[in-house]
């Protein structure tokens, strides 16, 4: 299956760039990945950096997250309530725009997410590239159905 993408952005002042050719990729292989989840630091809406592993539900259609080392859910977002994916940080913080940052914009809500791999600066834009290219994959899929 085939989904429309959703709008992906990238916030000026941000590193990096999407590769055009690489944005048509599997639907359901995108979902199994976001679906086995990842570590972040999610940037809460007061702007506090916590680590949480966060991954999709089965449902495909709500970002859940739990502390590292917990089995708990600790959160849980309808991913209805974002419309499209921007590179960089999207806030009133005024974070670091060179971080590995995306950022998942809604009329009413934005969830800043930072990727964290390490001291390797190529490693966490290709990383978040990709991440940020998935979420961007699945709000066309929840956004706009099935072309």
């Amino acid at each position: 299956r085939s989904y429309a993408v959703t709008q992906l952005t990238q916030q000026p002042g941000a590193h990096g760039s999407l590769d055009k050719a690489s944005m048509k990729l599997p639907f359901d292989d995108l979902a199994d990945m976001l679906i086995g989840g990842n570590m972040f630091i999610k940037h809460g809406r007061r702007g506090k950096p916590q680590a949480r592993w966060l991954w999709l539900s089965t449902d495909r259609q709500s970002l859940l997250w739990r502390r590292n080392g917990d089995l708990k859910v600790r959160g849980a977002l309808p991913l209805k309530q974002f419309t499209w994916v921007q590179l960089g940080f999207n806030g009133k913080f005024g974070e670091d725009a060179d971080a590995a940052f995306f950022c998942l914009v809604g009329p009413d809500r934005r969830l800043n997410l930072q990727i964290d791999a390490g001291n390797s600066w190529g490693l966490c834009l290709r990383a978040r590239d990709g991440w940020a290219r998935a979420f961007a994959h699945l709000l066309g899929a929840i956004n706009s159905g099935p072309s």
